[in-house]
């Protein structure tokens, strides 16, 4: 029943024949306790109680439609809402609460991590992007001052930073794919790209979708670090070379 879709003919018929059922059941039980006809009770009692369990499914099959709207409804919730606010909640550093903007394009968001106000983290940003395909999720971090080769892997140089971030992502099933992204158009920098197999039902079961949300957390919050750590490295090293 779950991927189950009825056309709203069939849906009405169905709310009008359980309507009447119950209907029938309630008027027979009303007549035979004003009338005191035991027979009649007794048939009410048994009709009701036989059609509640029927009728809970057809609650189901009515209100609750599991069909590819609903697959595409919570796809656009995950990527919207519940994903950037675990990210938000994760994220508080430093005394600074970071600001989250996103692009929702289709089963695709691209996401960018800005820090503002005087903390220590003021001025970072951070974009990436999620790919969810009903059983898939694709996570691209786009490093912007990074210029990374045609092949990298956790051993490559220009990751220095982030290697330890990548390899734990890697031991919690994420796979990083060995050709990078780059941007299309002007501008520098690469994207390192991992992948993660699902649950077939991931969409239709709230835990599994908050232990993603809050596992892609840890995830972001560690590339945050690194790159505020990367950020800082090279600022302290532009001011050696300026001395």
């Amino acid at each position: 029943m779950q991927l189950l879709v009825l056309p709203i003919w069939a849906r009405i018929g169905l709310l009008l024949i359980m309507f009447l059922i119950v209907a029938g059941g309630l008027v027979l039980l009303t007549t035979g306790l004003l009338w005191k006809e035991k027979e009649d009770v007794t048939a009410a009692m048994t009709l009701l109680t036989v059609s509640l369990p029927i009728m809970l499914i057809v609650v189901a099959l009515v209100f609750g439609q599991r069909g590819a709207k609903r697959l595409k409804d919570s796809t656009r919730y995950l990527l919207e809402t519940e994903l950037p606010e675990t990210l938000l909640a994760n994220l508080v550093s430093r005394g600074n609460r970071p600001a989250i903007e996103r692009n929702l394009q289709g089963c695709r968001c691209d996401y960018r991590l800005h820090y503002r106000g005087n903390g220590a983290m003021s001025g970072l940003e951070v974009n990436f992007s999620v790919e969810l395909n009903v059983k898939k999720i694709n996570v691209a971090f786009w490093l912007a001052t990074q210029d990374l080769p045609d092949i990298v892997s956790i051993e490559t140089g220009a990751l220095g930073h982030f290697r330890h971030v990548f390899a734990g992502a890697e031991a919690e099933g994420y796979r990083m794919n060995n050709s990078p992204a780059h941007y299309l158009g002007t501008g520098s920098g690469s994207g390192v790209l991992f992948s993660r197999e699902l649950d077939p039902d991931f969409l239709l079961k709230p835990a599994a979708r908050l232990y993603l949300c809050q596992d892609l957390g840890f995830f972001v919050r560690g590339v945050v670090e690194a790159t505020y750590s990367a950020s800082k490295a090279s600022s302290q090293t532009a001011q050696g070379q300026n001395v």
